[in-house]
Parts: structure tokens; C-alpha cells; sequence
């Protein structure tokens, strides 16, 4: 790190943050991986408008900014955010692999014809929409993603059934990239994805294949 990057740290930090929040704040961040902040606020008011991966952010960015005013040498500061966000992680276990399952859930949100995630949609914005049909919109749309990643994953078992090598070479690059980013980086973002995401869409049509193929199947049984 030290010698290759030296401005890692702050990422290990955010990550140690994420890992050392509270038991109530991990489980609004969860409920919010997989509905988005607006359903998040409906059973933890008030995460809407503070939801914690942008909480932890900022905390993190003020630090730097503060120490980076006060005269602190880059390698310095970088030197104190790693050493602290180890200290974070190893003192919070518990909390730093809790936080992983909605970590994964927050890479895989569904996302804007921009490329930006859908987590925050309808938080404080378009009031001029009655609240039922935000929610019915978020549902649809995040019921609609969930699917297409299930029927992806249905592929992706199948694969694994095949015992080929290629499939499972394919396999390995989906999971190490999950696996790595949440593991290591917070808040996650879906543009991390784009290495694998046309894998998600291969296995995805391996998926159907395999469904259709069995609905075929019966109807001749």
C-alpha cells in the first residue's frame, strides 16, 4: 500500500466505519440494500434522509479534509486512516461480515439509464407523487431486478452442475468480484459490477433456458 497507492487508507476506514456501526443502523442498512432508503424509512424513520453508507462517507471525507488543513502529510494521513480501519475491523468481526450480506445486495441494486443506483430513488424528492405509488414503483422495479438476479443465479447453479471448467472459471470471477469489493470497500457501488455484469446476463439466459426446458418436460409427462 505503502508503496504502490498510498491513498488507500480511507477506504479500509469506510469500511471499518460500516463494520463498527450499531446493531439497529446494520439492520436499516439491510432493509435498505434490498428495498431502497424510501421503503428503509418506513420501519426506521428518519434513514431516508441520513442513510448510513452516506453518514460513514462524509464522517470519513471531514476527517480527511480536517487533517489534510492541518498540515498532515499524505503519507501520514494515509498511514492513520489503513492503521485505524484495521483496528476498526478487528475490533467489530461480528459486524464487518453482518455487513457484507447487505454490502452484496447494495452492489447489485438496480440502476438509472445513467448508470447510478436506484438506492436513494424517491428520498425526499418527487413529493408531488402520492406515497402509495412510490412505493408500488420501487417494488415493481426492485421486484423486477430481484427476479432477473434469481433466474441468474439459477443459471449460475446449473453451471456449477455441469462440471466444466469454463463455466466455473466464469463462476469464480462473478463471486471473487463480489466477494473482494465487500470485503473490502464501503459504501459498494453497482458501477463496480461492470466487469461481470454480462456474465450476470449469460447466466441469466442459461437460467431461462434451463426453466423452459423443464416446463417443457412436464408438459409432455
Amino acid at each position: 500500500d505503502y508503496q504502490i497507492e498510498q491513498q488507500t487508507g480511507h477506504i479500509l476506514w469506510g469500511r471499518g466505519s460500516i463494520a463498527e456501526a450499531s446493531w439497529h443502523d446494520i439492520g436499516a442498512y439491510a432493509i435498505a440494500s434490498i428495498g431502497g432508503d424510501f421503503i428503509a424509512d418506513i420501519f426506521f424513520p428518519g434513514y431516508a434522509v441520513s442513510p448510513m453508507p452516506a453518514v460513514k462517507r462524509a464522517e470519513s471525507i471531514t476527517l480527511l479534509q480536517s487533517m489534510r488543513s492541518e498540515g498532515v502529510s499524505e503519507f501520514d494521513n494515509n498511514h492513520f486512516f489503513l492503521k485505524g480501519g484495521i483496528i476498526k475491523i478487528r475490533n467489530h468481526v461480528g459486524g464487518y461480515f453482518a455487513t457484507m450480506i447487505p454490502g452484496i445486495m447494495e452492489m447489485n441494486a438496480p440502476v438509472n439509464h445513467r448508470g447510478f443506483s436506484l438506492t436513494h430513488l424517491f428520498a425526499g424528492t418527487r413529493e408531488q407523487i402520492p406515497y402509495a405509488v412510490k412505493i408500488g414503483i420501487i417494488l415493481l422495479v426492485r421486484g423486477g431486478w430481484l427476479l432477473f438476479l434469481a433466474l441468474a443465479l439459477y443459471g449460475m447453479r446449473y453451471a456449477w452442475r455441469t462440471h466444466d471448467a469454463r463455466w466455473a472459471l466464469l463462476l469464480f470471477f462473478v463471486i471473487y468480484t463480489n466477494m473482494f469489493y465487500v470485503m473490502v470497500i464501503a459504501p459498494v457501488e453497482p458501477r463496480f459490477l461492470v466487469p461481470v455484469l454480462p456474465l450476470y446476463f449469460l447466466f441469466f439466459a442459461f437460467g431461462i433456458s434451463v426453466t423452459v426446458d423443464k416446463l417443457f418436460k412436464k408438459s409432455f409427462i
